[in-house]
């Protein structure tokens, strides 16, 4: 399945400068010997703040929206430190050419050139600057995980088998289509909440009798719109969970619920749905474990960060006036 290309946000200067100016400065949080800025937090957070009020009715729901956001922003920067100076500590670092061979990743998985990236990154308020600041980041956070994280996640020879009682011994596979919906960073819970209404709303169309298909080629900004937004034929194990559990559980010709994941809200139909002979534990016992090692992994590293969070140093500061709109 091809990924997405993520809604990587980080250093919006053009369109947050004019709040960091305006603004009173002051600390907002300190993180062991660190400190975070309003100012510095009005540069990540004012142009999710600005998308957030959008949707709000009046003032003081402009307020509160713009509130939740920048919380939201400002919890992740200290994450970010945190994992910073873990890899501090382990002399860990990103080079240019990782970060261009990222880049280059993200433009073959989705068929683009330069161009249509830049287009892309221009429609989220981004530039190819913040960009590869993210994407630094992301994989030296990929990094600190390889050590601090890998080597305490383990899968029992139980929990493989138990998977393969489960879910392989009498296997089927899936063809589905798949509508989704971005959610942008930092939404706040009224931004999602409305996309859920959204794919609600495509859902009753489908079950009243539209063509999911050719729903999809004009709602999705997910993979493949052109197709109708089918994803192929999987089986278990080949996609993430939420997406596994959610087809798995249909029959052929259903629709699902919207469900969240992977930074969008998605609904998807399974259009076809095939037995397959079960496989011998042996031929897929090491896909399985590596299966239950990712998903482990994912629960794990929550576990790391929040100790990071439980022995350093943290005090917020947060509260305090919304600089005005």
């Amino acid at each position: 399945m091809k990924r997405l290309v993520p809604v990587l946000a980080v250093l919006a200067i053009g369109a947050s400068a004019h709040a960091a100016v305006d603004t009173v400065d002051r600390i907002v949080a300190v993180v062991n010997d660190e400190i975070i800025l309003l100012s510095e937090l009005a540069v990540f957070s004012g142009p999710f703040e600005e998308r957030a009020a959008q949707e709000a009715p009046d003032p003081v729901g402009r307020a509160l929206a713009r509130r939740e956001v920048r919380q939201k922003i400002l919890d992740e920067m200290v994450g970010d430190r945190l994992v910073s100076s873990e890899a501090q500590i382990l002399g860990l670092s990103v080079t240019e050419r990782e970060v261009d061979a990222e880049i280059a990743r993200i433009k073959r998985e989705n068929s683009i050139d330069d161009a249509a990236l830049r287009k892309q990154l221009a429609a989220q308020g981004m530039d190819e600057k913040m960009l590869r600041e993210q994407l630094r980041r992301i994989r030296l956070r990929q990094k600190v995980t390889e050590v601090r994280v890998q080597p305490r996640v383990s899968v029992g020879d139980g929990e493989v088998r138990r998977y393969y009682e489960d879910n392989f011994k009498n296997d089927d596979k899936v063809r589905v289509r798949m509508i989704s919906k971005k959610i942008p960073q930092a939404a706040s819970n009224a931004e999602v909440a409305k996309l859920q209404v959204k794919l609600r709303g495509l859902r009753e169309k489908v079950l009243a009798g539209e063509d999911f298909g050719e729903m999809a080629k004009t709602e999705t900004e997910g993979s493949n719109p052109g197709g109708g937004g089918d994803i192929g034929w999987f089986v278990r194990g080949d996609v993430a969970q939420e997406i596994e559990e959610t087809a798995f559980a249909l029959e052929k010709g259903q629709t699902s619920e919207p469900f969240a994941f992977g930074g969008a809200v998605h609904i998807l139909q399974v259009t076809d749905r095939e037995a397959l002979p079960p496989k011998p534990y042996a031929e897929v016992e090491a896909r399985i474990r590596n299966v239950l090692l990712g998903r482990a992994g994912e629960k794990e590293y929550q576990r790391w960060v929040n100790e990071l969070r439980q022995k350093a140093f943290i005090e917020l500061r947060l509260d305090g006036p919304v600089p005005p709109e």
